[in-house]
């Protein structure tokens, strides 16, 4: 018979020896959950890191990219003020067209359109003037008009003619090359 003053002990469904073992599984299962929340923060701060990387990288190009358009203007600005005689404005289409191909911009070749004063009538400046256009070019600059002896009008019934015909490396090209500089007559 049991006193009231003996301490009652519950029957025990595990052994000392099972209860050791159940508190070394509960604190290695404590610890594999604190991994893994720790796994999943440090996934989210890597998720964080590198979107952040990827923004930095996007305005970084953006800014190389402004940096790189900002060059360009510079460079055809300095180009342009450089310029102390029609003929210079060779210099200033070679720029242009060093300039579009320094931001990507894929083209066959680059020309300055200048347009007489009536609007009717306009040459166009390639890199490079062959000698034999070269008076007449300039005339036109100077007057806005032309040789009519070395117009073609007649030829191109559409009042479309041939002023000059230069290929990137100076040599004259054929009226039927698709890259021939083309100068047009508007009808009046």
């Amino acid at each position: 018979m049991r006193t009231s003053c003996e301490p009652y002990e519950e029957p025990s469904a595990f052994s000392p020896d099972q209860l050791d073992l159940l508190k070394e599984v509960v604190g290695v299962l404590s610890e594999g959950f604190q991994r893994l929340e720790d796994i999943q923060k440090l996934e989210q701060r890597n998720l964080e890191l590198e979107t952040e990387v990827a923004e930095r990288l996007r305005v970084e190009e953006a800014l190389k990219r402004e940096y790189v358009l900002h060059d360009a203007e510079y460079v055809i600005r300095v180009a342009i003020a450089s310029m102390d005689r029609p003929e210079h404005l060779c210099h200033v289409v070679k720029e242009i067209g060093a300039q579009l191909d320094r931001v990507g911009v894929t083209h066959d070749s680059c020309t300055i359109q200048i347009v007489n004063p009536e609007g009717t009538d306009f040459v166009s400046i390639a890199s490079y003037i062959h000698a034999e256009w070269y008076d007449e070019i300039m005339t036109f600059i100077a007057t806005g008009t032309r040789n009519a002896a070395r117009s073609h009008a007649e030829e191109y019934p559409c009042n479309e003619y041939r002023a000059f015909y230069v290929r990137a490396d100076r040599t004259l090209a054929s009226p039927e090359a698709h890259h021939v500089v083309s100068v047009a007559r508007y009808a009046a």
